[in-house]
């Protein structure tokens, strides 16, 4: 089992980054409504969004759910306290880790 942390900036943002042996387009952004949190899209790398508005939920596969696209891993919000991160946490305490069982897969 491998895992992998992907840098973040702690700040909306979007990019490619390749995942199970795919390209993917992660766009994270913060909701303020109705309690706030980050919240992830995943598109493929040319643009078809895969999955919207996915939480970051600590201790959650957020591709649990989402099995049929064939990632080929799991990805995680890691967080301290098990508390959904803040504004401020991607990147610093808070972090997206992908996870796999073959090295190979990773980015």
């Amino acid at each position: 089992m491998s895992f992998y942390d992907i840098p973040l900036s702690g700040l909306p943002e979007s990019f490619t980054i390749r995942l199970g042996g795919q390209d993917y387009r992660l766009t994270l952004r913060w909701c303020d409504a109705p309690e706030g949190g980050w919240l992830l899209d995943l598109a493929e790398a040319e643009g078809a969004t895969l999955a919207a508005g996915l939480p970051l939920l600590p201790g959650v596969d957020l591709l649990a759910g989402h099995a049929h696209l064939g990632v080929g891993g799991k990805l995680w919000c890691h967080s301290p306290g098990g508390l959904p991160p803040g504004p401020g946490d991607l990147g610093t305490s808070a972090q997206l880790i992908f996870e796999t069982d073959d090295e190979e897969d990773m980015p």
